[in-house]
C-alpha cells in the first residue's frame, strides 16, 4: 500500500515500526514526534546541560533508526527506546567527563564588579546550575531522590510514593544529600528549586540531518513539474520590492509564494524523503533549474548551515536559504465557501480586468466587483472613463453571499493560478479571501469599499445603432490612434449609416484618416473617443461583428458582441476641439 505523508499520522506505533524497519524514513519521523516528548524528558533529567541533552536526544534518534532493524519484539518498543536513552546519558558522561572546576565558577572576580543585588541575583543562578550539575555525581543511593527533589520539584511525600520508600527515609537522605552537597561538592543550599529550563521547553526534532547526511530536508522532482508551478507563482514573488523576503519561494514539501497582499499556493507532485521547510530566492531557483536536463530528476535538499543544494545527475549546485518567520502568511479563515465554475471565472476575468482603474486615488475602483444577484451574477470592472460588466447565471450558495472587490493585483493572478481548473471554490472571512481548486490556491484580502452603482450609468434607450466588423474597425482604430496625439490619444469617429469615418489631427494643417463600411446601421453622430479605450473595448470582443449604440456626442457609448447580451463594454466620450 501506497501511504501520503498525511496518512501516516492514522498509523499505529507497530504499523509504523514495520515501515521503518523496511527503511521508510517519513514513519520514522512519524514514529520519532509521538515519543520525543516523554524521552526529552528523560533526556534532560539525566544530563547536566542543556547542550549535553540536546545532542544525547539526537544521539538516541540515530541509534534507533541504526538498530530498530534488529527489534524483533515490536511489543516491547517502549522499554526498548527507553534502555537506548538511558545507555545514550551513561555512556555519553563516561567518555565525556566534566570535573568539579568545569561545574562551579569562580565568582570572586564577579563580586568585585557587580552590585550587591545583582551579584546575589547571579549568584542564586549559578548555585541553582551548580546544584544540578552536582546531583549528578552523587551516589546511587541517593541520586535519585536528588533528580526528584531538586530537578523535578516533587514532594517528600510524592518522592515517597514514587520510590517505595517511608518518608522518613526520604527526609534522612535528603539531609544526606545536602551534606554531600555542602561537604563535596561545594555547593551551599539552594532556596529556590526550580525544573531545568530544557523541561519548560518542547523536544527538539529529532535531527533526520544526521541520519542523512546532514540534510535537514530532501525532495525529489521532475524538473518540469517544479519549473511549471515557480513559473505559476513567478508574477507574485519576482518583482523590485523593498522586502527582500518576499522575492522568494516557500517550500513545505508544496510550493508557496507570498506577498504583503497576495498569497498564491501549488503543489507539485515529487517524492518527499525527508520533510521540511525551505525558504530560496525565487529566480536563482528558476534560473538554475532552466540549465537543467529535463529528463533527469532533481533533488532538491537543504544542509544545517542554511543553504539549499539542487542535485541533478553529477552536478550540484548550492544557493542561500532563509527564515520563513520573516512572513507571516496571509491565509484566509474558513468562512462561507461557494464553487464557481473554472471557465466562467476565466472568462470574467478576461473580459474585465483591463477596466480596471490603476490609480490610487479612488481605492473601491482597483479592482473587479463579483456581483450575486438572484437571477444572475455581476462580473464588473470601472476606471471611470470606461465599464466593462459580464452577465452570468446564478450561482448556488448555501447562504447569500455580498458583493466583494478582488484586488487587481489578485485578478490577474486568476488565470494563471487556476488555467484548466475545472471548478474553483471561492471562500470569504472577513476582509479575505481564497480561491482554491484543491491543488492551488490563492489568497488575497479583499478591497474594503462599497463599489460604485455602474448600472446608474448604463444607458437605458439610445438613438442610433451600428454594426461593424469588429477586426476591420480595430484595426482602423489602432492605426489611426498610433498618428494621433501622444497625450491624449485623440480620435474622430464620424458614424453615418453607410460607413465609419476614423481620423486624427496629426498636426495643426494635416489629418490621418481611414473609413470602415457599416453593415447596417441608424442615426448619424459625430464623437471623440480615447483610441486607447476603443481599442480595448473592442479587443474584447469576440464575436465577428460588434455592436455600437449611441445617442449624443457626449453621452456613453455602448460597444456589444453582436447575438451575445452577456456582456457589454461602456466607453465615455472626449471633447473634440
Amino acid at each position: 500500500m501506497q501511504y501520503t505523508s498525511s496518512m501516516y499520522t492514522d498509523l499505529t506505533d507497530e504499523e509504523l515500526i514495520e515501515l521503518t524497519q523496511d527503511g521508510n524514513e517519513i514513519a520514522f519521523g512519524q514514529l520519532a514526534s509521538r515519543h520525543s516528548f516523554r524521552i526529552w524528558q528523560l533526556v534532560v533529567l539525566n544530563s547536566r546541560q542543556t547542550r549535553d541533552a540536546e545532542e544525547i536526544f539526537q544521539d538516541i534518534w540515530i541509534a534507533v533508526w541504526e538498530n530498530i532493524g534488529g527489534l524483533r519484539k515490536i511489543s516491547s518498543f517502549g522499554a526498548w527506546l527507553q534502555k537506548i536513552a538511558y545507555t545514550a546519558c551513561r555512556r555519553y558522561y563516561t567518555t565525556k567527563r566534566h570535573t568539579r572546576d568545569e561545574i562551579l565558577q569562580n565568582t570572586d572576580q564577579l563580586a568585585k564588579t557587580m552590585d550587591q543585588d545583582a551579584f546575589a541575583r547571579f549568584r542564586e543562578t549559578e548555585l541553582q546550575e551548580a546544584a544540578t550539575e552536582a546531583v549528578h555525581h552523587l551516589p546511587e543511593k541517593v541520586r535519585s531522590v536528588a533528580v526528584l527533589y531538586y530537578l523535578e520539584m516533587s514532594t517528600v511525600k510524592e518522592i515517597a510514593e514514587a520510590l517505595n520508600l517511608a518518608v522518613g527515609t526520604v527526609k534522612t537522605r535528603l539531609r544526606e544529600i545536602r551534606t554531600l552537597l555542602r561537604t563535596e561538592f561545594g555547593v551551599e543550599e539552594v532556596k529556590n528549586r526550580r525544573t531545568p529550563k530544557a523541561l519548560e521547553q518542547e523536544a527538539p526534532k529529532p535531527a533526520s540531518r544526521k541520519i542523512k547526511e546532514a540534510f535537514e530536508m530532501e525532495l525529489t522532482f521532475e524538473r518540469d513539474n517544479l519549473l511549471r508551478a515557480l513559473q505559476g507563482l513567478k508574477n507574485v514573488t519576482i518583482r523590485q520590492n523593498a522586502v527582500p523576503i518576499l522575492s522568494n519561494v516557500i517550500i513545505r514539501t508544496e510550493e508557496d509564494a507570498i506577498d504583503l497582499e497576495v498569497s498564491v499556493k501549488m503543489k507539485v507532485e515529487g517524492t518527499v524523503k525527508a520533510e521540511g521547510v525551505l525558504t530560496v530566492p525565487a529566480q536563482k531557483l528558476i534560473d538554475t533549474l532552466k540549465t537543467l536536463p529535463a529528463d533527469t530528476p532533481i533533488d532538491l535538499v537543504t544542509t544545517t548551515n542554511d543553504t539549499a543544494e539542487i542535485r541533478c545527475g553529477e552536478g550540484i549546485y548550492k544557493i542561500t536559504a532563509m527564515s520563513d518567520e520573516a512572513v507571516s502568511q496571509p491565509l484566509a479563515d474558513e468562512g462561507e465557501t461557494f464553487a464557481m465554475r473554472g471557465e466562467m471565472l476565466r472568462d470574467a476575468v478576461r473580459k474585465t480586468q483591463f477596466a480596471v482603474s490603476t490609480e490610487n486615488t479612488r481605492p473601491f475602483l482597483n479592482g473587479v466587483y463579483f456581483n450575486f444577484l438572484e437571477d444572475r451574477t455581476e462580473i464588473a470592472a470601472t476606471d471611470g472613463k470606461r465599464l466593462a460588466l459580464a452577465y452570468y447565471d446564478p450561482i448556488k450558495q448555501k447562504r447569500k453571499t455580498h458583493g466583494f472587490i478582488v484586488p487587481l493585483k489578485a485578478v490577474r493572478e486568476i488565470p494563471k493560478t487556476f488555467p484548466e481548473s475545472v471548478e474553483v471554490d471561492i471562500s470569504v472571512s472577513g476582509n479575505q479571501i481564497r480561491f482554491t481548486d484543491g491543488n492551488a490556491t490563492l489568497t488575497t484580502e479583499l478591497v474594503e469599499r462599497e463599489y460604485p452603482n455602474y448600472q446608474r450609468i448604463i444607458p437605458k434607450d439610445h438613438e442610433g445603432k451600428t454594426i461593424v466588423s469588429t477586426a476591420q474597425l480595430l484595426r482602423v482604430t489602432q492605426h489611426i490612434g498610433q498618428l494621433s496625439n501622444s497625450e491624449e490619444h485623440r480620435i474622430r469617429l464620424e458614424i453615418d449609416t453607410e460607413r465609419i469615418r476614423v481620423s486624427t489631427k496629426t498636426s495643426e494643417s494635416e489629418e490621418a484618416h481611414e473609413t470602415v463600411p457599416v453593415e447596417s446601421g441608424t442615426g448619424c453622430v459625430t464623437i471623440g473617443f480615447d483610441a486607447r479605450l476603443l481599442t480595448d473595448a473592442l479587443t474584447h470582443i469576440e464575436t465577428e461583428s460588434v455592436s455600437i449604440e449611441f445617442s449624443r456626442e457626449l453621452n456613453p457609448v455602448l460597444i456589444k458582441p453582436m447575438d451575445d447580451d452577456r456582456y457589454i463594454s461602456l466607453v465615455m466620450p472626449m471633447l473634440l476641439e
